[in-house]
């Protein structure tokens, strides 16, 4: 099953020399065969909103070992380590078997505690050391959180100064909006094409809706001029209402990011990307929805298309292996407002250029 090349069949689906073979091939050699029978198999997953800096952040959890369970092949790190740590953070990255895209923190050193979150003051951002960190492979762009731990009394300047920094260094700008004193509106009258909006259905500040439970236009206007809203779950980062409400407007994530971290990772509400997918088909969107969601959008805003997010014949061979079981089940929120669901995706293989890197025991 993959939406973005047209694809939902049942088929043999072959991996040589670490790429995915045009369907319905099979080479003469092969070393590993499984079957999968009654299972989905769709394009590795990608989740958009992670933090996978365990040895330098206490948010942070080992990547392999909270994604490849989950069905996760490709992640972006949401800004776990600012400029001054970023190398640190990317030898951790580069240990890994997970691809990792990156956004740097633009203070000093990120959300390295649990119990003391990082000042987004302006006066801190270094511009020359931003520049050399978005210059690394796979750095998408600058990262700031807008929490009021974090602006403290600032405002809207950290957002502002960072949109006018990622503007010099020619890079993309994500904003943590969730428990804000700025209206999130405000903020996303700052954003530009390709900027990512995070926790788009949060309720922990003034959230996406007016008083009417209408959609902001400001919001709308976002979305029209390229601005990208991603889930980002995260243990209190969605409100269960407030998406029910935004999405009978139609107002659809463009992604579902998990937001997981040594908090949230194999823990409720999130416990990882597939379960995240079943909440929101439990809320209406289709099955070719949320794959598209965490394989092909992604992909094409990490401008990997045709690489990543695709069963296409030449990608990487980058899979996930998914069954789909039909079961009551139901998604809280942090609040305890549930969502009732008839389906469960359950990660049961992962496959990472070609080399399995998980696999379910009833496989």
């Amino acid at each position: 099953l993959d939406p973005s090349a047209g694809l939902n069949q049942i088929a043999d689906l072959t991996v040589a020399d670490g790429r995915i073979c045009p369907l319905g091939t099979m080479p003469e050699k092969v070393r590993d065969t499984i079957d999968v029978s009654g299972c989905l198999v769709v394009p590795g997953l990608i989740d958009v909103h992670c933090h996978v800096y365990s040895r330098g952040s206490q948010l942070g959890t080992p990547a392999d070992a909270a994604l490849f369970p989950m069905g996760v092949t490709t992640a972006v790190d949401m800004g776990s380590a600012g400029y001054q740590n970023f190398t640190e953070y990317l030898e951790e990255a580069a240990s890994m078997r997970s691809e990792l895209y990156h956004f740097v923190n633009v203070t000093p050193l990120g959300p390295i505690s649990l119990k003391e979150s990082e000042y987004a003051d302006p006066e801190l951002f270094d511009e020359g050391a931003l520049r050399d960190c978005v210059a690394r492979p796979h750095t998408i762009g600058l990262k700031v959180r807008m929490g009021k731990e974090t602006i403290r009394e600032l405002g809207i300047r950290p957002l502002a100064a960072t949109v006018e920094l990622a503007e010099k260094l020619g890079c993309r700008v994500a904003v943590h909006v969730s428990g804000s004193t700025v209206p999130v509106r405000e903020m996303a009258d700052l954003l530009r094409t390709n900027d990512m909006f995070c926790h788009v259905y949060q309720d922990r500040g003034d959230t996406i809706l007016d008083e009417h439970g209408a959609v902001y236009p400001q919001i709308l206007k976002a979305r029209d001029r390229g601005v990208l809203f991603d889930v980002a779950h995260g243990l209190k980062n969605a409100s269960n209402q407030v998406a029910r409400d935004a999405l009978k407007q139609g107002f659809l994530p463009d992604f579902i990011g998990t937001d997981i971290s040594s908090l949230a990772s194999f823990r409720p509400p999130v416990i990882g990307q597939p379960c995240l997918m079943s909440r929101y088909m439990a809320m209406g969107l289709s099955l070719p929805q949320v794959i598209t969601m965490t394989t092909a959008a992604p992909a094409k805003w990490l401008e990997a298309s045709g690489r990543l997010g695709t069963l296409q014949a030449g990608a990487d061979g980058d899979i996930t292996v998914l069954k789909q079981i039909s079961r009551r089940i139901s998604f809280s929120d942090y609040h305890g407002d549930l969502v009732q669901g008839e389906e469960l995706l359950v990660p049961m293989l992962t496959v990472k250029n070609g080399k399995i890197v998980y696999r379910s025991v009833e496989l």
